[in-house]
């Protein structure tokens, strides 16, 4: 039973440090520390680049949902429910739409915009999909994580092999927890990686 608990906070743990809305606050600090030349700005630079996309692609709307559920437009934070899941989305996607916006006005790099359109993209996909059947934001988070590396590796040519294994590992580890804590049932889970993988893969190479 005490070994039950503490698997279940472990996997809590896990399912919170890598939330969908991480994924492209990840996705950027890999770029940045890859053989890119825009890996070798000044670390201040890249602290700062990182910095403004945790706020706009992160807290920002994480902080938007517990509102959404303090206002009664939500019943709970945990997307059980076909509005508790799709609401939250539109507003992440509008949000994102706002990020890519400001992050345009203050000439953000190409391939740094591109990262946060692709990930759009992927965002209305799963969000449609939603609307009709549960699958794992989480897992199609990884597989879009997944996307943005191989991108990095296929069209760049940048060694990210280091980010590639410690990215499948957890990925492997976060679809287990989702299974564990029986959020999503198995083909929910792997659809998500292949939607996120495939989506984000295709977006960056026609964007």
């Amino acid at each position: 039973m005490k070994e039950n608990k503490y698997l279940n906070i472990l996997a809590l743990i896990n399912n919170y440090l890598f939330h969908p809305l991480t994924i492209i606050t990840y996705t950027v600090i890999i770029f940045l520390n890859s053989e890119h030349y825009i890996g070798f700005m000044n670390a201040n630079v890249k602290f700062s680049i990182s910095l403004i996309f945790a706020i706009t692609t992160l807290i920002l709307p994480a902080l938007f949902i517990p509102v959404l559920y303090f206002f009664g437009l939500i019943s709970s934070t945990k997307g059980q429910n076909k509005n508790d899941r799709l609401l939250p989305v539109f507003i992440i996607i509008i949000m994102y739409f706002f990020a890519w916006y400001f992050m345009k006005r203050v000439s953000m790099p190409i391939i740094l915009l591109n990262l946060v359109l692709s990930g759009t993209i992927c965002l209305i996909i799963a969000g449609i999909i939603s609307s009709f059947w549960k699958i794992s934001f989480n897992t199609t988070g990884f597989g879009a994580l997944l996307g943005f590396i191989t991108y990095f590796s296929l069209s760049l040519n940048l060694n990210v092999l280091k980010f590639l294994f410690f990215t499948v590992f957890f990925a492997g580890l976060t679809g287990s927890s989702i299974l564990y804590l029986n959020k999503n049932n198995p083909a929910q889970v792997y659809f998500g990686y292949i939607l996120g993988f495939a989506t984000v893969l295709t977006s960056m190479y026609i964007l």
